[in-house]
């Protein structure tokens, strides 16, 4: 059921990997880099399409990981005095334009 109604691009791993609702839950986790991790905004430079499987699959793990390293409010930027961020940082519409031409390019 939850393949039934999760993205086309990984309700298949879903339904041929899952053994149980905890698996499914660890993977969406995972695929959408919910749990906390150390901010490395180098993983994007290593990121390459290997042409084999969907470029959507590419396109949203891409995206997944510039959105994990999305400023949040509250944080300081050391290069400019300790100056706190006063909302959460979001992806305008130029800068999704710009992760597609990424991912293209790639």
């Amino acid at each position: 059921t939850v393949a039934k109604y999760s993205n086309n691009c990984w309700n298949e791993v879903i339904w041929e990997h899952s053994t149980s609702f905890q698996l499914i839950i660890n993977f969406l986790l995972e695929y959408h880099n919910l749990e906390q991790k150390e901010i490395k905004f180098s993983n994007l430079c290593q990121m390459r399409y290997n042409g084999q499987n969907d470029l959507n699959v590419f396109y949203d793990q891409f995206r997944s990981e510039v959105c994990r390293n999305l400023k949040r409010k509250g944080d300081k930027f050391k290069f400019m005095d300790n100056e706190e961020l006063l909302s959460d940082e979001i992806l305008s519409p130029t800068f999704e334009e710009v992760i597609i031409l990424w991912c293209i390019e790639r």
